[in-house]
């Protein structure tokens, strides 16, 4: 019997890189530590690709009081997890607010609009792909998808892919995109070396990258799917019914269920008697809280 193992924590997959001796039946894919740290760390990510112009520009406080660009800037902590401790800053008087950990990178569009560009690889090979365009997400002004879309820019595989080969990368990763104003160039913004909290949509739209990076670990031939056209995702609850409570005049809408094309997370795409048991989960536990209160105070305070 085999076990493969699925990068859902960064911290295991550190784990997993530091262990001498592995078990020959506990299967998974990563790239070596180096790599893996390269694109784990937001900062060491944005320096590598930099000169290729494949990342946004990094920014010292130093430079900002000298010359701060009219875009603003993007202060995000360089290890982090989705958008949270992440904030615009748009006046060098601001930057007294920066944390030890912090990075400072050029502002090249909202949140809102990162293409999300997923990725299985093997020896820095692509052997499997797709994108999401976000449609909406939590908090509004750019967080977690909770509503995605699938799509295909060439020029996104093109530059991921590069990022992929220069990384030497084994196994699944997402790399977010956003496209510069005024160079007309999609940049990579950061890259997350674990499943997304969107995957569903990779198995519901039949890209199934969660599939074929098993058959990658099992070193059988990864099975071919034909994708469905067009295919979306929603995260319900609780994401979407609190823009509804919230504003329900602008987002009352949301509250709308169906469509063939949509697939729900924790619901449609789970099963009922799991997606009640989801909610339930996630009432009761404290940590969910925990999240969903980090996710809205910042959207509060803006």
């Amino acid at each position: 019997t085999n076990f493969v193992w699925l990068p859902l924590v960064e911290e295991e997959a550190d784990w997993l890189l530091e262990k001498k001796t592995i078990p020959s039946n506990f299967l998974f894919q990563l790239p070596d530590h180096n790599n893996y740290n390269t694109a784990r760390d937001k900062r060491s990510f944005t320096q590598r690709f930099m000169q290729d112009r494949l990342t946004p520009r990094l920014y010292t406080p130093d430079e900002l009081l000298v010359d701060f660009p009219a875009a603003g800037v993007v202060v995000k902590p360089a290890i982090g997890k989705g958008a949270i401790g992440r904030r615009f800053i748009n006046k060098a008087s601001d930057l007294n607010n920066i944390q030890s950990g912090d990075l400072i990178q050029e502002r090249i569009g909202e949140g809102r609009e990162v293409i999300g560009a997923f990725f299985l690889c093997k020896n820095g090979v692509m052997l499997a792909h797709y994108q999401h365009r976000r449609v909406r997400t939590f908090p509004e002004e750019g967080g977690v998808s909770c509503c995605a879309e699938t799509i295909m820019i060439e020029e996104v595989k093109t530059a991921g892919a590069r990022i992929m080969k220069e990384l030497d990368w084994s196994g699944l990763a997402m790399i977010e995109f956003l496209k510069h104003p005024h160079e007309n160039i999609y940049l990579a913004i950061e890259c997350n070396a674990r499943l997304w909290g969107t995957v569903l949509l990779s198995e519901f739209s039949r890209h199934h990258l969660v599939l074929k990076y098993i058959d990658s670990c099992l070193q059988i031939p990864i099975r071919f799917t034909e994708p469905l056209f067009k295919a979306s995702i929603r995260w319900y609850f609780p994401y979407e019914i609190w823009y509804a409570l919230r504003s329900p005049f602008k987002h009352l809408g949301l509250l709308r269920w169906g469509g063939k094309d949509n697939c729900y997370i924790g619901g449609t795409g789970a099963g009922w008697s799991r997606a009640i048991g989801f909610v339930l989960f996630s009432i009761l536990n404290p940590e969910k809280w925990q999240t969903l209160y980090k996710k809205i105070t910042p959207s509060i305070n803006q």
